[in-house]
């Protein structure tokens, strides 16, 4: 892919402490059946050899940008997006990797696409064997109510993530540890979701420092470093959706 144009999707990739794993998330774009891609990797202060792993890979369609210190995942993403030049941002956690086809089948999606969806989305499968979100998807494309409707009856919410670029003119992920719930209302208000049946990945529960295997004392010291963030982040929904 020449540096000089625009590629059809930039895959955001934030990262800390995969050293063991992130090749195998960075091999699944790589060997994807599509071609017209960039791949923007944030290192979030990784303490392990990262960073290193990562450098072993020589493609012009990789770019690894590095912060100092961990600042959690959201500010991650922003600055991955901040350096993203492609039409749609996918949105691939470092525990995951892509199914062989997934982006041809996104390019199929986000080229006949309304113009007034901002998220192209796709199920996800996982590593023993179940298909999420639980439950299945609503009518496609949902609108705010509709979204709103479904999210109520989620029991495990993890989807796929496939946004246009233009929807980070006026939304952007927390700049803080708190998740992403918000994010999703936010641009649910402004534009509609399409979400997919199909897994576009596989989510893989083998990283030592995802947040459900950690121990019990590690968890709660996360739960403590993360909750004046998150609690600002519920009062912002309370207050900006609360109403809906």
């Amino acid at each position: 892919m020449s540096r000089g144009r625009s590629p059809h999707f930039s895959i955001i990739i934030p990262t800390y402490n995969r050293a063991d794993m992130i090749g195998r998330a960075i091999e699944s774009c790589l060997n994807q059946d599509y071609s017209d891609f960039e791949v923007i990797l944030i290192d979030d202060g990784s303490t392990d050899n990262t960073i290193e792993r990562v450098e072993t890979y020589k493609d012009d369609r990789m770019i690894l940008l590095k912060h100092e210190a961990n600042h959690g995942v959201c500010p991650a993403r922003n600055t991955g997006i901040a350096r993203a030049r492609g039409q749609w941002f996918v949105m691939l956690d470092s525990d995951k990797e892509l199914l062989p086809t997934a982006l041809q089948e996104l390019a199929i999606r986000t080229v006949g696409v309304s113009p007034d969806v901002g998220n192209v989305a796709s199920s996800s499968k996982w590593d023993s064997g179940i298909i999420t979100p639980i439950p299945s998807v609503y009518p496609n494309p949902m609108n705010y109510e509709e979204f709103l409707t479904w999210t109520e009856t989620l029991v495990i919410s993890e989807w796929f993530n496939c946004l246009r670029s233009g929807v980070f003119a006026t939304v952007s992920y927390p700049q803080g540890r708190a998740y992403e719930a918000g994010f999703h209302l936010d641009v649910a208000r402004r534009w509609k979701i399409e979400v997919s049946r199909t897994p576009a990945v596989i989510v893989h529960t083998d990283a030592k420092n995802r947040i459900t295997a950690s121990s019990p004392n590690l968890f709660s010291k996360r739960l403590l470093r993360d909750a004046i963030d998150g609690a600002r982040n519920d009062e912002r929904i309370l207050s900006e959706h609360g109403a809906a």
